[in-house]
C-alpha cells in the first residue's frame, strides 16, 4: 500500500465526516 492511497483514504475519510 503506498502512501499515497493511504493518505487518499484520509483525505475520504475526513470528508466523509
Amino acid at each position: 500500500m503506498s502512501i499515497q492511497s493511504i493518505n487518499q483514504k484520509s483525505i475520504i475519510n475526513n470528508i466523509d465526516d
